[in-house]
């Protein structure tokens, strides 16, 4: 009688072990799920990104481009200013002088 209580006992254990490792199985389970979502996130924001970065440097491209233009036109205007207004000062110079 005794061999079949503790036999009873052993399976009450067990079967309590058995019930522990399927509520741990369910935990793991919801924790690899939402892992699963999370790197599916991450791809995706991973793939906008660098269809985004390689994407917008065309446009970056044709802005740089586009400002050394504006850049270099202003420059140029500049120069030429620069050499009338010389140019006009010498004239008054040389007015004044003579």
């Amino acid at each position: 009688m005794n061999t079949r209580i503790e036999d009873l006992l052993n399976f009450a254990k067990v079967t309590e072990l058995v019930r522990k490792y399927e509520i741990d199985e369910k935990k793991k389970k919801k924790i690899y799920i939402g892992l699963g979502i999370v790197a599916a996130i991450l791809l995706v924001a991973a793939v906008a990104f660098v269809l985004y970065k390689y994407l917008s440097k065309e446009d970056e491209m044709d802005f740089e481009d586009d400002f050394e233009d504006d850049f270099e036109d202003a420059f140029d205007d500049f120069e030429e200013d620069a050499a009338d207004f010389v140019d006009e000062k010498a004239a008054v110079l040389e007015e004044a002088v003579a």
